[in-house]
């Protein structure tokens, strides 16, 4: 049953891609959109910065299911800015290139069979386990009615692995050694280990990652910005340094949101795309049951990042149109790509990064921006070293190349993008909490929804997905059914 009145007014907050995403979709349908944003800019996760005059995303932005028939562009057409977007496509012989210390980078061609068959050639001696695991994965893209059409004509199959990990499922397929190593990093696009991530998660995320990982020219911000101009033009407010502090209600339905200017907004219903943590302060005491405060307070964030972007003194040719998947000696999992690479006009540049735990930086969480410690700055400058060096042994040409670097850890994300411990991808998800069971994007309060990667389910493409659902709900509509 729809929890509100339909249309009347909505309030959302947090102008990351859910937020916008949810904004048009209800613009579109009649709504009064007010979007609550505590940044200068839009984007959330999806935002850039600027250094000298040069762009750099908050992180690695890949568009799984990115191709010219796939869900992401289906939903962009519907939101009506698909034309207003430019997709860079990967390499199709090797979208993806897995380095393991001590062993020849692994090509990853574009499609699942493709992706076994490129495994099978590698290791002939486990071809029938690869087959095995790449069939299962198939399977669950198969019966998954938004992701369906990757499968490549598998069957739906139901998982039959519940609570198990990759590696797991790996080991179940007869996929062992260093072939299990390689395949189960792929895990690390999620900010997990192998041992770590749902089978179920890699087979829908990953999986559909295999099966075409696009970018945008012009980063996050090439996806933002046609939202935000999109809203604008069906009349929906996007209030920018305008940070949500209360959400009001009587208990059983959310009426209206307060600013940090102490402006009330009115609201009919009300969509949270912040950290849940967040949320739950907000309602104050009486918004949540506290079972599910409990939930929340319980879950950890997800992996943290360390980031750095290079300015280069010559184009990064050799990283090519590629998804540079790294295991360091120490074995932390890291992430390059050179965005010029693809086709972006902008100067040569790198954007690299290493998982790590949020615990690393807890020592320093009470400092403040421009006011870090001495040992912080210096494990900073750590950190540092240790993925250059990590750069420096996969791509010995690339060092004598970069001319300057700017770096941001866990608690960068935290005090810029609203994270509660630095997480680079919302709450953790994998086997020790929320696996394959998300959070509810409805709870006591029935007017008020949360949606966004904690939520639903990580990557772009999935916080589209997530949007379309919640607000499908809202709409009585069946939005997956006018995208096929």
């Amino acid at each position: 049953m729809n929890p509100v009145p339909s249309p009347g007014r909505v309030v959302i907050v947090g102008s990351g891609l859910s937020g916008l995403v949810s904004a048009v979709l209800l613009a579109e349908a009649g709504w009064s959109v007010t979007l609550l944003e505590a940044h200068a800019i839009p984007g959330g996760l999806m935002q850039r910065y600027q250094r000298a005059g040069r762009w750099f995303d908050t992180g690695f932005h890949l568009l799984t299911d990115g191709g010219p028939t796939g869900m992401v562009r289906r939903i962009l057409r519907r939101l009506g800015v698909l034309e207003q977007v430019h997709f860079l496509a990967p390499d199709p012989a090797a979208q993806f290139l897995m380095h393991v210390p001590g062993q020849e980078p692994l090509a990853l061609p574009i499609g699942l069979v493709a992706t076994g068959l490129a495994a099978e050639t590698r290791w002939p001696d486990q071809a029938v386990g690869i087959q095995r695991f790449f069939s299962l994965v198939r399977g669950r893209l198969a019966a998954n009615r938004w992701l369906a059409h990757l499968a490549e004509g598998m069957a739906p199959q139901e998982s039959g692995f519940p609570g198990e990990s990759v590696r797991d499922v790996l080991g179940r397929c007869g996929v062992t050694g260093e072939a299990a190593e390689v395949l189960g990093a792929a895990s690390a696009i999620l900010a997990m280990r192998a041992e770590r991530c749902p089978f179920e998660l890699y087979a829908t995320f990953a999986g559909a990652g295999f099966t075409g990982s696009w970018r945008v020219a012009g980063g996050g911000d090439g996806l933002i910005r046609p939202l935000v101009e999109r809203l604008a033009a069906l009349g929906g407010r996007l209030l920018l340094r305008n940070a949500a502090t209360a959400i009001l209600h009587d208990g059983t339905r959310a009426t209206a949101v307060v600013d940090a200017r102490g402006q009330r907004h009115d609201a009919d219903l009300v969509i949270t795309t912040c950290h849940p943590d967040l949320v739950v302060a907000m309602t104050g005491e009486q918004g949540f049951r506290p079972s599910f405060k409990a939930r929340v307070a319980a879950i950890p964030d997800s992996a943290g990042a360390f980031l750095l972007a290079a300015e280069l003194s010559e184009p990064a040719v050799g990283l090519g149109r590629r998804h540079h998947l790294l295991r360091l000696a120490d074995g932390s999992d890291g992430y390059v790509v050179a965005p010029d690479a693809w086709g972006e006009a902008q100067p040569p540049s790198i954007e690299a990064m290493v998982w790590l735990d949020t615990a690393a930086v807890a020592a320093w969480r009470s400092s403040t921006v421009g006011r870090r410690p001495g040992d912080y700055v210096a494990w900073k400058a750590a950190q540092e070293v240790r993925l250059r060096q990590a750069l420096a042994a996969h791509f010995p040409w690339l060092t004598p190349t970069i001319r300057r670097t700017w770096l941001a850890t866990p608690l960068t994300f935290r005090d810029y993008l609203g994270g509660r411990d630095g997480g680079a991808m919302g709450l953790s998800q994998d086997l020790g909490h929320l696996g394959d069971a998300p959070l509810q994007s409805r709870n006591k309060l029935r007017n008020l929804l949360m949606i966004g990667q904690s939520i639903t389910h990580p990557g772009i493409q999935g916080v589209l997905v997530g949007a379309c659902l919640v607000v499908g709900g809202v709409l009585g509509k069946d939005l997956h059914q006018e995208l096929s």
